[in-house]
């Protein structure tokens, strides 16, 4: 099970309905997620389509909540032919906002939890890089298009950290096309620009990556 496309991705960080709430920080949050993978299981997803792709992914982040808990999802999600994504805690949103990243983060534990997932996927355990970041729009809530400030991407959380977006165009008064060429334009006055920066970006490489991948293969296909 190598790949995952036309499929959904469900955040599951445990099995453990308690400590499942207090990650989701609303009480009786988690049995609708359970509930939820229920019915995703009965209509036929995390069945394979064709070939090594399945339709289902579970979102997991390891914190201190649920690190000893990793291993029975990961499990399940094999068992199921669900892709197991495990991505670590970014240094943003409510983690930091809250001032709650120093309670949540795994620290060291994470390089025994790698060779934990390594030792069960049977080989070397990667998050698969989000080609959104490269290839597609982030168009906000009120049709804005956005980018990271620095880099020209559509995103730049795969950092673990807040983002710096901008604003490149909106769809009200620009068409996709248009959209397009901006952010394409962008993108390369940025990189010639801030290329001392960006290129340090290409040597920071995590376990298991953010939301996008690991910042070093990012950027250097970026770069081409």
């Amino acid at each position: 099970m190598c790949g995952f496309e036309r499929g959904l991705i469900l955040k599951l960080d445990t099995f453990d309905e308690e400590r499942f709430d207090k990650i989701l920080g609303i009480k009786g949050a988690a049995s609708g997620v359970y509930r939820g993978l229920d019915y995703l299981l009965q209509a036929g997803y995390g069945k394979r389509l064709d070939g090594d792709n399945t339709r289902l992914a579970f979102s997991i982040v390891p914190t201190n909540l649920n690190i000893d808990d990793i291993e029975d999802v990961f499990v399940f999600a094999m068992q199921h032919d669900i892709f197991p994504s495990i991505g670590e805690l970014e240094q943003a949103g409510v983690a930091v906002c809250e001032k709650r990243f120093g309670e949540l983060d795994i620290g060291e534990k994470i390089k025994n939890l790698k060779l934990k997932m390594d030792k069960l996927w049977g080989g070397s355990y990667c998050r698969p890089m989000c080609p959104v970041i490269l290839t597609g729009l982030h168009i906000d809530h009120l049709g804005n298009c956005t980018v990271d400030s620095e880099t020209g991407l559509n995103c730049k959380w795969f950092m673990l950290k807040e983002a710096k977006m901008k604003e490149i165009a909106t769809i009200r008064e620009c068409s996709i096309d248009e959209i397009f060429e901006k952010v394409k334009k962008n993108k390369t006055d940025l990189f010639e620009k801030n290329f001392e920066s960006i290129n340090e970006y290409e040597k920071v490489e995590h376990l298991f990556g953010g939301c996008g991948g690991s910042p070093k293969n990012i950027i250097k296909l970026a770069k081409i």
